[in-house]
């Protein structure tokens, strides 16, 4: 499955010509990325975009990598990760964060017995393990099978070990269905909101969390916003993710930020990609909250 061809010197989401620019110029001091030996590591901050230039539509808001042999290395890379010991490590503050955000859907209100939850790109599990306990019936899917297994084993949710695309979802079958820091990593990003859509049941919630390149804090750091990543192939704004939403048929459409929470020597680690993250420490065991209003929560009801 293919996203159409886009000319260029286009932007792939309005196909406009007249408002495309750079957004962040190349990096000539910083190799091009290459695939990882070791797999992609879920929370590396030291690459940053990988010098690559980030082009960007002024227009619709939207932004994407210029490097078009991407996607093709990261479907790679996302199928064969394994064990990260960072990521792993802040486990209960990343399940924290999911039930935050999935308590959004329907504030205060008991779940009706049997309400399906469908979590793509779901890694370990975090928010399927949240929405499990939320009451909802969970299901992910992942590419890496590593991150399959370990969720199955030390957080016992049920998780595929396949790409999303490969699964054959009955239509109309889950009630809500996540996206939670996934829509960055694909050019296909059309195609998957659509089948996305095409699992929920009339009325069902589609949730989506993803980094806003208008926000303050993208525009103010520029190259050292920390969502700049060579994993991420595109950048969506409130605008660019309205206007898809709104061509896939989506009318009811809300969109906010959200926060994370994790510790003080992991939010060290994302801002500055320095620190020792295993150093036992106090602050390791005390979780922050924080929002910079650059992390997009958005609800869309089918």
């Amino acid at each position: 499955m293919t996203e159409p061809a886009v000319e260029q010197g286009r932007c792939p989401l309005c196909r406009s010509p007249k408002e495309t620019r750079v957004w962040v110029e190349p990096c000539e001091d910083t190799p091009p990325v290459q695939a990882k030996p070791d797999g992609y590591n879920i929370s590396d901050t030291t690459a940053k975009n990988g010098g690559m230039a980030v082009q960007y539509c002024a227009g619709c808001g939207f932004g994407w990598n210029n490097d078009p042999r991407a996607a093709q290395r990261l479907e790679k890379e996302y199928s064969s990760y394994t064990e990260q010991r960072e990521y792993l490590f802040e486990g209960r503050n990343r399940i924290g964060t999911a039930l935050r955000i999935l308590s959004a859907i329907a504030p205060g209100s008991k779940l009706r017995p049997g309400t399906r939850l469908l979590d793509i790109g779901a890694s370990v599990g975090y928010y399927t393990k949240a929405a499990g306990l939320l009451g909802y019936d969970a299901i992910g899917v992942e590419p890496s099978p590593w991150a399959a297994e370990y969720g199955s084993k030390n957080l016992g949710v049920n998780i595929i070990a396949k790409s999303f695309f490969d699964c054959a979802f009955d239509a109309s079958s889950f009630d809500v269905v996540l996206l939670a820091d996934v829509l960055e990593h694909t050019t296909m990003y059309r195609s998957m909101l659509e089948s996305a859509l095409a699992c929920l049941k009339p009325a069902g919630v589609l949730v989506i969390v993803t980094p806003d390149i208008d926000s303050l804090a993208a525009r103010w750091l520029g190259r050292r916003w920390w969502s700049l990543k060579p994993e991420h192939v595109v950048y969506f704004s409130k605008r660019s993710l309205t206007r898809v939403l709104t061509e896939l048929g989506c009318g009811d459409i809300k969109i906010g930020t959200v926060g994370r929470t994790f510790s003080l020597p992991y939010w060290l680690y994302l801002l500055t990609g320095r620190g020792s993250l295993l150093k036992d420490s106090l602050l390791r065991k005390l979780p922050f909250y924080f929002n910079f209003a650059d992390q997009m929560l958005c609800l869309c009801v089918k």
